[in-house]
């Protein structure tokens, strides 16, 4: 029985390993997609290439199971170690940069565009999207179940706390929790320091 293990399990490494080469070739035909050959992507992430734009990754990132990069028409760029948790999603329509060794956990959302609502008499499908972009400082930590809308800048080593929807600017090192997500301190400052003015 050992034997019969170790053969299917050097048999599944195989098929990893070439099912990674051969995605990581198609992703790379696609105009301004970059993916390295030390990407790591799972086999049931996806990069959804057909929407249009690119997906340009830097040394070292991991995309784990069930994680989507969809670029719409955008430009979605993730630096040198990038880690996207399971389940989670990228909407890159205005384009969104993530910093170095930036952190995603489990079922994040990084919309970069949003649907005008202003006219009652027109289905919100139909009015015009707004597509300012997010940007993502290096070495973030983005917990689990964060959303993140249109717009926003995170500053570098930010923290954001599990379940927060950001919709305002993060200043560097802030450590940011609820709905909407509020600083509440700044990293490396003691917890009765004076936070930066937003």
């Amino acid at each position: 029985m050992p034997v019969i293990q170790t053969i299917f399990q050097t048999l599944r490494r195989i098929h990893v390993v070439i099912w990674r080469t051969a995605y990581r070739f198609y992703c790379n035909a696609h105009a301004g997609t970059r993916v390295p050959s030390n990407t790591r992507i799972a086999p049931t992430a996806k990069l959804e290439l057909e929407t249009g734009g690119s997906v340009r990754f830097g040394s070292g990132c991991q995309l784990t199971n069930y994680s989507v990069i969809s670029p719409y028409g955008g430009k979605v760029e993730l630096a040198d170690r990038v880690y996207l948790g399971h389940y989670s999603i990228i909407y890159g329509h205005g384009g969104v940069t993530i910093g170095e060794d930036t952190m995603i956990a489990a079922h994040v959302v990084i919309v970069a565009m949003s649907h005008g609502i202003d006219d009652p008499n027109t289905p919100i499908a139909k009015q015009p999207i707004t597509k300012k972009g997010i940007k993502i400082g290096r070495d973030c930590w983005i917990g689990s179940g964060v959303k993140i809308l249109d717009g926003v800048e995170i500053g570098d080593g930010c923290v954001i706390g599990a379940g927060a929807v950001v919709i305002e600017n993060l200043p560097p090192r802030s450590i940011a929790v609820g709905m909407p997500a509020k600083m509440i301190r700044q990293r490396g400052l003691s917890k009765g320091a004076s936070l930066v003015q937003r």
